[in-house]
């Protein structure tokens, strides 16, 4: 196949991940089900990333024995079917179910994303890539929350029907991906599992629950202050998945210019932004800026991480090491909206700004930390 038209199907693949936002119409599908609680309804967000995390582990596993091309056709059709039935579902738990199933096509895709780009480039077109697979995934979140956002005017089973546009992804896999072999390293190791990779891990997991507190609370927190609607969500989710896109392409510039401070660098941007999410309440203009800086904090730090693990595991299986990176990224988006319900459980009548807030403190000591972990020795 032509290496630039690989490259474009690679990228393309991306795109199609965040078909999942449910978060733009999340309120009007709270007020459908009055007798389930609100904590649990926002887990129909957190839900897919639970189960995709064991189900990439286990596709990092199968990677080893079957070629990506089957594995990801079959991923695409399991999501696409799973996010469509809601449409014709009246019952809470059948629409649980079908997040749980569209969590398993999810794990089924996703460790690819990365893992193509990590096994068939090297050098800086990798570390290119990588800030560009950023930017396709958040072009495909600016996509599906602009348009879930317009079409859940209509009602949050119009809504599902966006999940319809995953169909001409999977014909584009279907002819466009090549039937590529089991890639093998000649040294196979377990140095995905090192001291060094395990530090990454941390740092990703913890990350992303920090962030994630915000995409669950979006649709709540801009009714709760006179701004209601599936549109408005959707366009604040747009905003953030917008951050992220600006992110992935500033990254390799950014990243040639001040290296690993990349990552201490974004969390400082996340920490930015919580804190304007959450003492500018009678603002939408404000809501707006801090979404954007989140969305950059989010694809800053990743991108840089995922460069310093792939030069951190040499000699490992790149699909097997991204999908546990990975494994622990959607994690920590799951572990995000589960941290935020628990602590307002514990703590009753506890603001939300007061649980921005506080991840904003938690993602600037993790700034500072990365700051010194990358701070050269003196001699």
């Amino acid at each position: 196949m032509n290496h630039r038209t690989f490259r474009t199907v690679v990228l393309l693949l991306s795109v199609l991940q965040p078909l999942m936002a449910l978060s733009p119409v999340l309120a009007g599908l709270a007020a459908d089900f009055p007798g389930v609680p609100q904590t649990l309804v926002q887990q129909l967000l957190s839900v897919p990333q639970m189960v995709a995390v064991p189900t990439m582990l286990v596709c990092g596993l199968l990677a080893r024995r079957i070629a990506s091309r089957p594995l990801v056709l079959a991923g695409i059709a399991v999501m696409v079917a799973a996010l469509v039935a809601p449409a014709f579902l009246t019952s809470f738990g059948w629409i649980f179910a079908t997040r749980v199933l569209a969590g398993i096509g999810y794990g089924m895709i996703t460790p690819f994303t990365l893992s193509l780009i990590a096994d068939h480039f090297e050098g800086a077109e990798r570390n290119t890539l990588y800030g560009l697979q950023g930017t396709a995934l958040n072009l495909g979140g600016v996509l599906f929350s602009l348009i879930g956002g317009l079409v859940g005017i209509l009602g949050w089973r119009t809504n599902a029907f966006v999940a319809l546009l995953g169909i001409p992804f999977f014909l584009m896999a279907l002819l466009g991906l090549p039937r590529l072999p089991v890639v093998r390293r000649e040294k196979e190791t377990a140095s995905h599992f090192t001291p060094a990779a395990w530090r990454i891990y941390l740092v990703i997991v913890l990350s992303q629950a920090f962030i994630w507190v915000f995409p669950p609370s979006v649709a709540f927190v801009l009714a709760d202050r006179g701004f209601p609607g599936s549109a408005v969500a959707g366009t604040a989710m747009m905003v953030f998945t917008a951050g992220g896109f600006s992110g992935g392409i500033l990254f390799t510039p950014l990243h040639r210019a001040v290296g690993r401070h990349v990552t201490a660098f974004g969390f400082l941007c996340g920490t930015a932004g919580l804190a304007v999410v959450a003492l500018a309440p009678a603002s939408y203009a404000a809501f707006l800026v801090g979404a954007f800086l989140l969305g950059l904090c989010g694809s800053f730090s990743v991108s840089c991480l995922m460069v310093d693990l792939t030069a951190a595991v040499p000699g490992a299986s790149m699909t097997a090491t991204m999908s546990v990176a990975l494994s622990f990224l959607v994690g920590g988006t799951a572990l995000g909206p589960v941290l935020s319900g628990v602590v307002r459980s514990v703590v009753p009548g506890l603001a939300v700004e007061a649980v921005f807030l506080g991840s904003a403190g938690l993602l600037a000591l993790m700034a500072a930390a990365q700051t010194l972990m990358t701070r050269p020795r003196s001699a």
